[in-house]
């Protein structure tokens, strides 16, 4: 196998690690900051077409933290949507309480 097309198979592999290895790193900072349990109503869910892979679904959820109320939107679900009005179970930054995340759907997503 001739160099260049080594040096070039190694760069394509590079170029896309880093940008996983850079998201991995800031989710799990928003992890490490989320601490704080609350419990959110699901307000709606906004459905998007995501192409080749189908719909996909981002719940709304409201949630009083810190003295206020917030709403944020979840990164996308496609299982186990929760209808709208349910209650769940989410982590938000005592520090910053509009960032929050919802557990076992957004580990590995980031939504401020």
């Amino acid at each position: 196998m001739e160099i260049g097309l080594v040096l070039t198979l190694c760069g394509l592999g590079i170029a896309f690690w880093i940008p996983a290895f850079i998201l991995g790193m800031i989710s799990g900072n928003k992890m490490r900051k989320c601490t704080a349990d609350a419990t959110a109503t699901v307000v709606r869910i906004n459905v998007r077409n995501s192409g080749d892979n189908g719909l996909s679904y981002h719940p709304i959820y409201e949630y009083y933290a810190g003295g206020s109320y917030y709403t944020s939107e979840g990164v996308y679900i496609r299982r186990r949507v929760p209808p709208v009005g349910a209650k769940i179970q989410i982590k938000y930054n005592p520090d910053k309480p509009k960032q929050s995340y919802i557990p076992g759907y957004e580990n590995n997503y980031i939504r401020y």
